[in-house]
């Protein structure tokens, strides 16, 4: 019986050493699997840490390629404003150049009629509102004509000349059925020029006149290639003058403040959401102080943004918080929000120092 009951312990002590053996290694596969998880969980989060490395990287380059482009954008529209902008004040160096030309030049007057016309393209005479081409005679050219003794008189850039009578009447045929549009009769004692005097030349001495800035509140400068003010019109009384956004930003309001001659009183003018490189207004008219030989008006512009906005739109110009200068309470600016301004402060003269010089 003894020797049957040790057979039965050794046969429950393989079991239970087989079970245990299984159980053990049944938990070492388990520490593996749980092993093998955290790895390939370890890789995919690297994966997935380089894929949205590499798509932040292609969203900056895009970002970067964006504002690369807007740059260029902003380059071209500044250098077509600085031409637009040369290109009128050279049309108005031109026209005053002419007018004083036929100010000053010495003529002697038909006894009849005097007609004004102004040559212009015989493809669209409507669009050129005068006479279209006489002969050889280019288009945009002033003529005087007395109509009782045929004397023809061009007017052309800086030079005034005779029409010969022989030429003049070569072209009678053609004289007879020009179209004109746009046509003033001026009485004969009138000072119009027929015939023109070539015993003097005509200089021009120098340009018209910048605005002039004086002083600045704030830290932050224009481009000094293009002023914000140009001077479209002088004389002793008043001057005439357009403001423009030369930077190649945005912003929510420009102040323009300036005397406009009614008992001294200041006139200050908002406009919002000025574009970049803009002309923001080109009425301005402001009246004139000073000696007789210094004439002048003084202007002063506020180009302002939020504070809190400063910068957040792509287009905003970012100011510093050191532009602080005050916009007068008569400008009407918004209340209650924080802004940054930068302040300009101009001289314009009223004395056009053009003058013509004969020898």
């Amino acid at each position: 019986m003894f020797p049957q009951q040790l057979s039965h312990y050794g046969v429950l002590i393989i079991i239970a050493s087989i079970y245990l053996s299984t159980t053990m290694i049944l938990q070492q596969k388990s520490k593996d699997a749980i092993e093998i998880e955290r790895e390939k969980l370890m890789i995919r989060k690297e994966m997935e840490t380089e894929i949205a490395d590499s798509q932040a990287e292609r969203v900056f380059e895009i970002k970067q390629e964006d504002l690369y482009y807007k740059q260029e954008k902003m380059d071209a529209e500044k250098m077509d404003l600085i031409t637009k902008l040369h290109l009128e004040k050279t049309l108005q160096q031109e026209t005053d150049i002419i007018l004083r030309e036929m100010k000053d030049i010495d003529f002697r007057i038909g006894s009849g009629r005097i007609e004004v016309y102004i040559t212009m393209d015989p493809v669209d005479p409507v669009a050129g509102g005068g006479l279209e081409v006489y002969g050889n005679i280019k288009v945009g050219t002033i003529l005087f004509i007395d109509k009782e003794t045929d004397r023809v008189t061009e007017f052309s850039g800086t030079k005034a000349q005779t029409i010969q009578q022989q030429q003049q009447q070569q072209q009678q045929a053609q004289h007879s059925t020009l179209v004109i549009d746009n046509r003033t009769e001026v009485d004969a004692d009138s000072s119009f020029p027929v015939e023109a005097s070539s015993s003097h030349t005509l200089i021009q001495e120098c340009n018209p006149s910048d605005a002039i800035m004086i002083s600045k509140k704030g830290v932050t400068m224009y481009d000094e290639d293009i002023s914000p003010i140009i001077i479209t019109s002088q004389n002793t009384t008043y001057v005439e003058f357009k403001v423009v956004n030369t930077f190649s930003a945005a912003f929510k309001s420009v102040y323009t403040e300036y005397d406009t001659g009614m008992s001294g009183d200041f006139e200050c003018v908002e406009e919002q959401n000025v574009k970049p490189l803009s002309v923001i207004s080109s009425n301005f008219k402001a009246d004139c102080t000073g000696s007789s030989t210094d004439t002048h008006s003084i202007v002063n512009i506020f180009f302002s943004n939020d504070a809190n906005n400063n910068g957040d739109d792509s287009n905003m110009f970012i100011l510093s918080p050191n532009d602080n200068a005050r916009i007068p309470n008569y400008c009407h600016p918004t209340n209650g929000e924080e802004v940054f301004t930068v302040m300009y402060t101009f001289k314009l003269s009223c004395v056009n120092p053009c003058k013509n010089t004969r020898f």
